[in-house]
């Protein structure tokens, strides 16, 4: 459910509860999507995968991989609720579409256990193990329905990775280490790998995943081109995300503040702006031979990490648009058909009708982040009613108002019709009420 043209500029409690409205048709949506597009080609043996897409012109039966697989098994068990803790007496893994799941995602890799055979279908691909990326996806949907997995819960695939990490380097990279280039392109597994361990504290305290977490942090408060809005923000959230003994240490601060900084100032830009929801940005990194990117967008991240951060009142009315936004986007459309209108499970689509399976990853993570903050307390959510009437703003006021009356006096004395009288009366009303509007939409944005 979208919002009208007043609630979004005078945003209420009603509008929260109009909002919330939306997020649970948006998150059934994005369910009954999952379910109904997932593929099951001979290779799996009769269990299912997803893969890059999900509408119907960008998508094959025969295509499924680890980066849709893994999104969209952490989309699934968000919506069914890791934030439950402790789990609920039944597994979300044990009912449909996560029982059918094919084992493509392994808690072990036999390169950290020898002792264990391959299976089958993990053997399929298995070059997929020593892509950075894929074994960063992988991790983050590992034990998905929990919260917070313990370290005796800990699965061996995240040893794997953590060994990953190149020992002349922090963090990790995607190029060949033993090449010149091996410390280029490290921001983004560097990011979307500390991203991936919030739910792993035991892995946060390995001495290499310390060390990334310092080296992503002075990156954070120095880098000032290479790093996108969208990057930006997903580094701000891993380092927000960790473990207390990670992000309470006063380097990971100023690495926050210099965040909540520049994500402020690039939402303040877009409050002028229509939101761009349908134009994410592509972040490319070089794996040797070949260019890959993951996808993502600036407007859900920035969103995540406001809400995550205490949602300034500065940005607030910004965060609301974009659920407002995210829920139109989501919604179900209705088509008419032959035998009467049928309606379509949409979920999250860009730019040429293109539903991809990690953007609706991205999507339930804001969504069930919005609700979150909605329990703990509506204030959170809402601009503050008092407190935006700077001097300037109450001068503005005065003199619009003073205009008005000088207005009325000089053609009331000048003998003016009635009519004529109402007409400009209204005309100069019109042009304050639009200031006024434009003031009050200033609200959040400091």
């Amino acid at each position: 459910m979208s919002i009208s043209w007043r609630e979004s500029r005078w945003p209420t409690r009603k509008t929260l509860r109009t909002l919330d409205g939306g997020v649970t048709t948006s998150l059934k949506a994005i369910r009954s999507l999952l379910e109904e597009k997932p593929v099951s080609p001979p290779e799996l043996k009769g269990h299912i995968a997803w893969g890059q897409y999900l509408d119907d012109a960008h998508r094959s039966d025969e295509h499924w991989g680890r980066f849709g697989t893994s999104s969209a098994v952490v989309a699934l068990a968000l919506i069914d609720g890791r934030d439950d803790h402790p789990p609920k007496s039944r597994s979300i893994l044990k009912s449909y579409p996560l029982d059918r799941v094919a084992p493509v995602i392994p808690e072990s890799w036999p390169a950290t256990n020898p002792k264990r055979k391959i299976e089958k279908l993990e053997a399929i691909r298995k070059r997929d193990f020593t892509l950075i990326m894929k074994l960063a996806y992988m991790v983050d949907a590992l034990k998905p329905d929990r919260a917070i997995v313990q370290g005796e819960e800990q699965p061996q695939l995240i040893k794997y990775l953590i060994k990953r990490s190149p020992k002349n380097m922090a963090g990790w990279t995607t190029r060949p280490t033993k090449t010149s280039h091996g410390q280029r392109d490290r921001h983004v597994p560097t990011t979307y790998i500390l991203w991936a361990l919030r739910r792993f504290p035991a892995a946060q305290e390995e001495p290499v995943v310390k060390e990334a977490y310092d080296w992503l942090a002075r990156e954070l408060q120095h880098d000032k081109q290479r790093m996108g809005i969208d990057l930006i923000a997903l580094a701000g959230l891993a380092l927000h995300r960790a473990s207390p003994q990670i992000n309470e240490h006063a380097h990971i601060d100023k690495a926050l503040i210099a965040c909540d900084a520049r994500v402020e100032e690039w939402v303040h830009r877009q409050n002028k702006k229509k939101l761009a929801l349908e134009r994410p940005y592509f972040n490319g990194y070089s794996q040797g031979s070949t260019t890959d990117y993951i996808i993502l967008s600036p407007e859900l991240l920035c969103a995540i990490y406001l809400l995550d951060r205490g949602n300034p009142p500065r940005t607030r009315k910004f965060v609301l648009k974009v659920v407002s936004e995210v829920n139109e986007n989501v919604a179900p459309k209705t088509i008419g058909g032959d035998d009467g209108p049928v309606v379509i499970p949409r979920g999250f689509c860009v730019q040429n009708g293109m539903i991809r399976t990690a953007d609706q990853m991205w999507v339930v993570e804001l969504l069930r982040t919005f609700r979150r903050t909605r329990q703990q307390g509506e204030r959170q959510l809402l601009p503050p009613k008092t407190g935006w009437l700077s001097a300037r703003r109450a001068l503005v006021i005065f003199a619009l108002l003073s205009l008005l009356v000088y207005v009325a006096v000089t053609l009331i004395d000048s003998g003016w019709s009635s009519t004529s009288l109402l007409a400009i009366l209204a005309a100069i009303a019109l042009l304050s009420v639009n200031v006024f509007a434009e003031l009050a939409n200033t609200r959040g944005a400091g």
